[in-house]
C-alpha cells in the first residue's frame, strides 16, 4: 500500500511543476505591459549594488539627445550610450531605460499597483529583476527562440509621496535558482541546471551554466539583458518540500497517516454495518445536546455534521464551490476550537480568504484571539 501512495503522491507532486510554455514568465519571458526593460547596464554591477551593498537603484529615462538619434533602432543602443553616455553609468545606483520620463513614470505606477494588488489578493510578492537570459530552443526542429531568466533578485519598489519618483530595493528574501528552468531541462534534456544562491558570485554562476549547456549549440546566455518584471513560482517551494530525498528514512511524506487516507481508502474506511452504526452512535449525543455548541455564524445540516466530526478529532476533506459556506464552517470551526482552550492554524493561498474569516471572527468580537501573519 505504501508504494501505492508513494507513487500517487509523486504524480502530484509533479503536477506543482509548471513547465508549460504558454505565459511561463520563468521559461518564456517576453516583455509586456508590466515589465520594464534595463538598457546599457551591468548584471554584476546590478546584482552588486542591490543585494551586496543593498543599496536602492533609481531609473533614469532615456536622455533627450539620444531619443532623436535612437528612434526605434534598438540595436544602436550600445554603441550610442558607449559614445555619449558617462564613464560611470555601470556602477551608479541608476538603471538606465530606453522610455521617456512620462513613459517611465507611468510603466513604473502600473508595475507598482500590479504588485500591490498580488500582495493584497495572495500575500506574495513576485515582482523581481531578473539578470541575464538563457536563449533556447524546445527541440532541435523548432526555430524559435524561447528566452528564460538565469538570476533572478526579489525587489520592491517604493516612495515617500506621489512627487517623488519610484526606487528599487532588494527585499532581502533568500535568493535561488530558477526552479522551473531547472525541472525543464532537467525533464526534457536531462541538462543539470547548478543552484543559485547568495554566497555564489554571479560572473561565475553564468559560467557554470554555459559549462552545463553547452552540448546544445544553438543555445547561448545574454549575461547582461535585464529585465523587471513579475515572475511566479511560489508552488516550487512546495515541489522541493515534498522531495522524498529531503525526508528521514523512516519518516517519507507517504508514511504520515493523514496523507495516507488522502491518497489511499479516505479517512474513514468502514469494512461492515457494525462499524458504522457505531459511528453513527458517536454523533447521537452531540446531536442531543446542541446548545453546548458555540457557533458565532449560521449553519446547515452539513455543516453541522463537519464540525462534530472535529469535535470528535476526526480528519476530513471539505469540498464546495464558492457560495456553499466554507468560510462559516470555518469560522465556527475556530470558535468550537477557542472554547475548548485549543489552537488554530488557518492557511490560506489567498489573502482574501484569510480576510472573509477574520472579519467574521471581528464582527463577533473574537478577532482579539486571532494573530495574524503574511
Amino acid at each position: 500500500m505504501d508504494n501505492k501512495i508513494a507513487k500517487a503522491l509523486e504524480v502530484s507532486r509533479q503536477e506543482l511543476l509548471d513547465i508549460g510554455l504558454r505565459g511561463n514568465t520563468l521559461l518564456n519571458f517576453n516583455p509586456r505591459v508590466h515589465s520594464l526593460n534595463i538598457i546599457d547596464e551591468l548584471s554584476n554591477e546590478i546584482y552588486n549594488i542591490l543585494v551586496e551593498k543593498q543599496t536602492s537603484m533609481s531609473f533614469l529615462p532615456l536622455p533627450k539627445d539620444l531619443q532623436k538619434d535612437i528612434k526605434d533602432t534598438s540595436s544602436l543602443f550600445p554603441e550610442l550610450f558607449e559614445e555619449k553616455g558617462k564613464s560611470n553609468r555601470h556602477t551608479d545606483n541608476k538603471l538606465q531605460t530606453k522610455l521617456n520620463q512620462d513613459q517611465l513614470d507611468k510603466k513604473l505606477l502600473k508595475i507598482n499597483t500590479e504588485a500591490e494588488t498580488y500582495y493584497q489578493e495572495q500575500g506574495i510578492d513576485i515582482l523581481y529583476i531578473a539578470l541575464g537570459f538563457l536563449l533556447w530552443y524546445d527541440s532541435e526542429n523548432s526555430d524559435i527562440v524561447r528566452k528564460a531568466p538565469l538570476v533572478l533578485v526579489p525587489v520592491n519598489l517604493n516612495r515617500f509621496s506621489a512627487q517623488e519618483r519610484f526606487k528599487l530595493k532588494y527585499t532581502e528574501v533568500d535568493l535561488g535558482t530558477n526552479l522551473t528552468l531547472k525541472a525543464k531541462l532537467k525533464t526534457d534534456f536531462t541538462i543539470e541546471l547548478p543552484d543559485f544562491n547568495d554566497t555564489i558570485d554571479i560572473v561565475s554562476y553564468f559560467k557554470k551554466v554555459k559549462k552545463a549547456i553547452k552540448k546544445q549549440e544553438r543555445w547561448k546566455i545574454i549575461e547582461n539583458e535585464i529585465h523587471l518584471g513579475f515572475f511566479k513560482f511560489g508552488k516550487f517551494q512546495m515541489y522541493q518540500d515534498l522531495d522524498v530525498k529531503g525526508w528521514p528514512e523512516n519518516k517519507q511524506p507517504f508514511e504520515h497517516p493523514v496523507i495516507k487516507s488522502l491518497f489511499g481508502d479516505g479517512f474513514y474506511d468502514f469494512k461492515n454495518e457494525s462499524e458504522l452504526e457505531i459511528f453513527d452512535s458517536d454523533i447521537t449525543p452531540l446531536l442531543q445536546n446542541l446548545q453546548n455548541f458555540h457557533f458565532i455564524a449560521d449553519a446547515d445540516s452539513s455543516q453541522t455534521e463537519a464540525i462534530i466530526k472535529i469535535k470528535q478529532g476526526k480528519n476530513l476533506v471539505i469540498q464546495g464551490p464558492p457560495g456553499t459556506g466554507k468560510s462559516q464552517t470555518i469560522t465556527n470551526i475556530i470558535a468550537e476550537s477557542l472554547s475548548e482552550n485549543k489552537k488554530i492554524l488557518f492557511v490560506s493561498e489567498k489573502m482574501v480568504a484569510l480576510e472573509v474569516v477574520k472579519r467574521r471572527l471581528d464582527n463577533c468580537f473574537i478577532g482579539d484571539a486571532v494573530l495574524e501573519l503574511h
